[in-house]
């Protein structure tokens, strides 16, 4: 019998590639790796670009790339395998020159302290890398929950300690400041340090020794209480500290109550741990931890040591009823839960409401409010159903008979000034964080949800369901089963700065829940028949990405939502042709009415809006993209990240307010031209063009390479207004731009300036025939004169300005730039404005006779107004339409010829009769038209140039 390999018995899969970046927005001159992932490859081909150089190739397993200069640099990475050849994968990688501007991140030692304690703040530089302008650092503390000032510290150049003196939770504001500017950039972290109660002194604190089920040989089918902290022996004020027994089994199952344990406000209970490693809770059935009849209670998961996530909660994986890990119920009030961990309930995570009772009022709201009740800083995973279950689901109002057969109209208990806030949810079989009938200062912010709704629970599958007024700010939420986050409104909503991604086919970024039975949602019927309200919800400032068909915001259709906002949001699904839907016609044309400054993309496209990567997760922008500017300012000005300033405009599109500022990396003025690039002006008065990268404030212009006396103006356009100085010659013109950040170099160009003279061309002849007027001005026309004298004033035509008339059928530019109108009767083909020399003065002149005219000198003109003290340079170019016959052009008794001949239209160039140095008489120089021949006319043009 043979053996094979199984190799050869498995068909090999479609190669799937792609990479990990280290950096997608590293510094100019920095290395960034590129970790293959791909799957079921044999070959790989990188293609490596840096900026500079011709791409690299190679066939390594991993690369890395040293970015050589900025912008987008697209890496690429083609596999293949038995089965397909040359899969490609591509990353972006955008090079950033480095700033010199401060920016600052900030760092604390204990994100959870106790009151008494001190946290070490610590700011660090992120740019630039090495020096950076002059500057001051100030941190200032806020009570997040007063917006009071806690500590203002000044000048901080090393890690600083401060001291907190009461409960409560803190926001940080580091203000970085440029010391020859003034200039800033900001960065505010929310309530990245929470104080809770100080624990009792160790030798004061009560110790509660555990029984396990197994120790008491109870399987507690009828939910008898065990292990009971009981508000009879725990006076206000007391530390409760859990301890495992002597003889701890780690498989063995635990349940606690906390039973009508009181604390006060300023004394409240704490129930912590002494152990320098997590304690693992299992339990089995009801519950692992609950709360009954209590207020003012603290679970510390820190304990005494201080670690993270102390206490873990966790169903025993050898039995199927789990329920609930923790809960909070029977009127708890006034709870706080920070530092656990919590898994695999056969139900929700943690549990926190008393369901309404008509039998039993005092659970009914108008009764009983649960108040400032915290989750902050806690991991909960693995969950059947919600990850935490806050609130009754219900916001409603009701009516049931009682006991006694009395109709009673009630709603459940609200949630006031409920935070939630640094969390983590992960991989719920039901919603991640569901929270309802939670009303004040709701403040849901800083908490990720990944793999959230795995359970594809109808309606119960979304990363976040609400019921409240308040505030929705800086979540993370990544994959789940329906939704993003589904709200009711029962007040103002505020939901800004949220990334919100891969929500799948069939569900919404957002979705509006309603009810005509939740009276905030429903205070009339409106013209179409149709229950509304008009509670204010300002979404803005996010990023929200779906992967179906369905539209970003969706909403049940029973009440019309009239105050809806959607503003600054990026929003990205497949082949939809609105971003709303769910209401009714009416009501979806106010929300595309208050729909303002949102980029809609279908599919999108991170090359294009240069994002990192959004199928990475990384959402910052490049500078320059076109989503770092184009909002306007609705509520917080704070990105995602926290950052104020790093950018030029404070008016972003979506979380993130683009890696640092833009003018950083790209204002640069190029150069200048004045008027166009002319070499010669007769005017003071000037255009000077500006070409620039970058978003400039001010300019400064002069003609001091110092720019003395120059004063800055600001900046309206690209074309700006300058006044020579009035000596005539060659002119040095300098121009700088700066914005909030950078002032630039000057940068110059020149130009003669000599002043302008009025000539006067006189037709003098008496002979017979036609003259045109000089061609002038963009507005002049074409003109046919048969006077004995005319008078036609000559100035200079600006470089580049065509000489337009009614015939204005050809035009051509000379080798000076200047554009002249080749529109004379009986002219089928261009002139062409021979010579190197700029310009002074440029006149189109026409001679026209019959053909049965004598030969001889067909007429004469003088050029008048000049100064007998100046030499001139005459050049007439000749253009003629006839095919034989010479002209001669006399100045002053010198004669010259033109010899090469327009035969038929072919473009030839007849020579150009040039006259250097001529002085005039009396103000005067005459010309004299010869004709040896038989011809229709002369077309010419007159150049005549004052020496300098």
């Amino acid at each position: 019998m043979t053996l094979y390999s199984q190799a050869f018995l498995v068909k090999q899969a479609l190669p799937v590639p792609g990479f990990d970046v280290s950096n997608y927005f590293p510094v100019v001159g920095d290395t960034v790796s590129l970790t293959n992932k791909s799957i079921d490859n044999d070959v790989n081909l990188w293609s490596i670009k840096d900026g500079v150089n011709a791409n690299r190739t190679s066939a390594t397993l991993n690369e890395t790339v040293t970015i050589l200069a900025p912008g987008g640099n697209i890496q690429s990475l083609k596999i293949s395998n038995t089965v397909k050849s040359l899969v490609e994968s591509t990353e972006t990688v955008y090079g950033l020159l480095s700033p010199t501007e401060p920016y600052y991140t900030i760092s604390v030692s204990n994100k959870v302290c106790r009151v008494g304690d001190s946290v070490t703040i610590t700011p660090t530089r992120i740019y630039p890398q090495v020096i950076a302008n002059a500057h001051t650092v100030k941190l200032e503390l806020y009570d997040a929950n007063t917006g009071a000032l806690y500590q203002t510290i000044n000048n901080v150049v090393a890690p600083v300690s401060v001291n907190f003196t009461y409960r409560g939770a803190f926001n940080i504001v580091l203000t970085a400041t440029e010391t020859s500017n003034s200039r800033t950039t900001v960065n505010k972290q929310f309530r990245i340090i929470t104080v809770t109660p100080a624990l009792a002194l160790r030798t004061l604190a009560i110790e509660f020794t555990l029984k396990s089920i197994e120790t008491l040989a109870i399987e507690d089918p009828l939910g008898t209480t065990i292990n009971t902290i009981s508000g009879t022996n725990v006076p206000a004020g007391s530390t409760v500290v859990l301890k495992f027994p002597s003889t701890h089994d780690p498989n063995h199952r635990y349940r606690i109550q906390g039973l009508n344990l009181k604390g006060t406000i300023t004394n409240p209970i704490i129930i912590t741990i002494d152990s320098p490693t997590q304690m693992l809770i299992k339990y089995s059935s009801y519950w692992g931890i609950i709360l009954q009849g209590c207020e003012h209670i603290v679970i510390d998961g820190k304990g005494y040591q201080n670690i993270d996530l102390g206490i873990h909660v966790t169903k025993h994986d050898d039995y199927e009823q789990g329920n609930t890990a923790i809960q909070i119920t029977s009127l708890s009030n006034y709870i706080e839960l920070h530092n656990l961990e919590v898994s695999k309930p056969s139900f929700a995570g943690i549990f926190c409401k008393t369901d309404p009772d008509v039998n039993n009022t005092a659970t009914l709201r108008g009764n009983f409010t649960m108040q400032d009740t915290r989750l902050h800083n806690s991991y909960v995973h693995d969950t059947a159903g919600e990850g935490m279950y806050w609130g009754y689901f219900d916001n409603s109002e009701h009516t049931k008979k009682n006991s006694a057969g009395v109709d009673v109209t009630y709603r459940p208990h609200n949630l006031n000034d409920t935070k939630v806030y640094r969390n983590r949810f992960e991989r719920t079989g039901w919603d991640g964080l569901q929270l309802n009938n939670a009303t004040g200062t709701t403040e849901i912010h800083d908490n990720v949800l990944l793999d959230c709704g795995k359970a594809s629970e109808p309606d119960q599958n979304t990363g976040m369901s609400l019921g409240i007024e308040g505030k929705v700010f800086n979540n993370y939420i990544n994959k789940v089963g329906g939704a993003g986050i589904q709200f009711g409104a029962l007040g103002p909503v505020d939901i800004y700065n949220n990334v919100i991604v891969n929500i799948p086919e069939g569900s919404a970024a957002l979705y509006l829940l309603n009810s005509k039975d939740v009276p905030e949602q429903n205070v009339g019927i409106n013209s179409n028949g149709n229950f509304y309200n008009n509670i204010p919800i300002n979404v803005y400032n996010n990023n929200l990405i779906t992967t179906g068909n369905k539209a970003t915001v969706g909403a049940y259709n029973v009440c019309q939502h009239q105050g809806f906002v959607f503003r600054n949001n990026v929003v990205s699904c497949a082949n939809v042709s609105s971003k709303f839907a769910g209401q009714e016609a009416t009501t979806l044309a106010v929300w595309e009415s208050n729909a303002l400054n949102n980029v809609v993309l279908n599919l999108l496209d991170t090359t294009a809006q240069k994002f990192g990567s959004i199928s990475k997760g990384n959402f910052n922008i490049y500078s320059d993209s076109a989503i770092a500017s184009g909002g306007s300012v609705l509520g917080e000005t704070y990105d995602f990240r926290g950052f104020k300033n790093w950018t030029d405009n404070d008016k972003f599109i979506g979380a993130y307010a683009g890696i640092v500022r833009v003018s950083s990396f790209f204002l640069q003025l190029s150069s200048i031209a004045i008027n166009s690039g002319a070499l010669l002006t007769d005017a003071t008065a000037v255009n000077v063009v500006m070409t620039f990268l970058g978003n400039p404030t001010h300019y400064m212009i002069s003609e001091s390479s110092t720019f003395v006396g120059a004063s800055w103006v600001a900046y309206t356009s690209s074309t700006v207004p300058f006044t020579l100085s009035s000596t005539q010659g060659l002119k040095t013109v300098y121009v700088k731009i700066e914005n909030n950040n950078v002032t630039t170099d000057g940068v110059s160009d020149t130009i003669t300036y000599q002043a302008g003279r009025q000539f006067l061309i006189d037709f003098a002849s008496i002979a017979v025939y036609s003259k045109a007027t000089t061609y002038l001005g963009a507005a002049a026309t074409w003109n046919t004169f048969n006077s004995p004298v005319n008078l036609i004033s000559a100035s200079s035509i600006p470089v580049g300005q065509s000489l337009s008339n009614l015939k204005d059928t050809k035009n051509v530019a000379s080798t000076y730039g200047l554009i002249i109108t080749d529109a004379f009767d009986g002219v089928d083909s261009n002139i062409t404005l021979p010579g190197t020399q700029f310009p002074y003065e440029y006149n189109a002149v026409r001679f026209n006779w019959l053909v049965s005219e004598t030969l001889g000198n067909k007429g004469s003109f003088n050029i008048t107004g000049l100064d007998d003290t100046k030499n001139y340079d005459i050049i007439l170019y000749a253009h003629r339409n006839i095919l034989t016959s010479t002209y001669n052009f006399v100045v002053k008794g010198v004669a010259q010829a033109f010899s090469s001949r327009h035969t038929d239209g072919t473009g030839v160039v007849d020579n150009q009769a040039i006259y250097n140095n001529v002085k005039s008489v009396g103000g005067i120089i005459g010309i004299d038209v010869i004709t040896t021949a038989a011809t229709r006319g002369f077309l010419g043009i007159l150049d005549i140039r004052e020496k300098v």
